[in-house]
């Protein structure tokens, strides 16, 4: 979940405790460099950013939860009190690693969108930064966060100002919402694609792409929608709170609001 304010050190610990473990993973040989994600948080704190969301994906043993993939995203401390950027949206700097081995500092371009406490990430449309593990990572951090948010935050505020102006059509929005379907389900369709078009706030009713993907968004990573297994079992949909999926679905569908936008352009 997203905050409006920046989370504090202590929270950000009791949220994502991965973050800041101190030791490799005891599969890493001797040539594996450990690097805790909280030295390119404090990085982040002492250069002006603060951090709205923390999480990580939940392992079953007590031991994997140090190493575990997590996500945190972080925008400048001056943005925490605007709402106005992009029209009910602020972009943000999502950084996601793990600490087993597996996967560098990854950061990505997102929006938090404040009517719906949705966090949305850019994808391939918006580039995407690495960062490896070794000595200056922190500083990488710094002057990569401030570059993506220097070069594509302006890039980000006028795709969804155009989102915001290009209607799609009754035909492209039932195929959007089965488009968006395929991203998390594949062939099986446990419900009507036009679930996901269901209004939850007066905010989000319109037939522009920002206003379409919002609610496809909101109603395919949060769930809550009746439907049946592939074997005909009842079923609720349940929300998405795993970082891998999280990320892969949020950029897959940011990609498709672009197809589309491009489309009715």
């Amino acid at each position: 979940m997203h905050s409006t304010s920046p989370i504090s050190i202590k929270e950000i610990k009791s949220l994502c405790p991965a973050a800041f473990h101190m030791g490799a993973h005891p599969k890493r040989s001797d040539r594996y460099v450990h690097l805790p994600t909280s030295q390119l948080i404090e990085s982040m704190l002492d250069n002006g950013y603060g951090v709205s969301r923390a999480q990580q994906k939940n392992t079953h043993t007590a031991e994997a939860m140090n190493y575990t993939r997590h996500l945190l995203s972080f925008r400048p401390l001056d943005t925490f009190a605007e709402k106005a950027l992009a029209g009910q949206a602020t972009p943000e700097i999502c950084l996601v690693s793990s600490h087993d081995g597996t996967t560098a500092f990854n950061l990505f371009v997102g929006m938090y969108v404040f009517i719906c406490a949705n966090g949305l990430m850019a994808g391939d449309t918006f580039a995407s930064e690495k960062i490896y593990h070794r000595g200056d990572a922190a500083d990488q951090m710094v002057d990569k966060s401030n570059n993506l948010v220097d070069v594509f935050v302006p890039k980000l505020n006028t795709w969804c100002k155009d989102a915001q102006s290009t209607e799609l059509s009754p035909k492209q929005i039932g195929k959007f919402a089965n488009d968006a379907m395929e991203i998390r389900f594949g062939e099986h369709k446990p419900f009507e694609s036009k679930r996901l078009l269901d209004i939850r706030r007066p905010e989000d009713k319109g037939n522009n792409v920002w206003s379409v993907y919002n609610r496809v968004q909101e109603n395919l990573m949060k769930g809550g929608i009746d439907g049946k297994t592939a074997t005909g079992r009842r079923s609720t949909l349940r929300p998405i709170n795993r970082v891998t999926k999280d990320v892969t679905y949020n950029q897959k569908l940011w990609d498709l609001a672009s197809d589309y936008l491009e489309q009715a352009a």
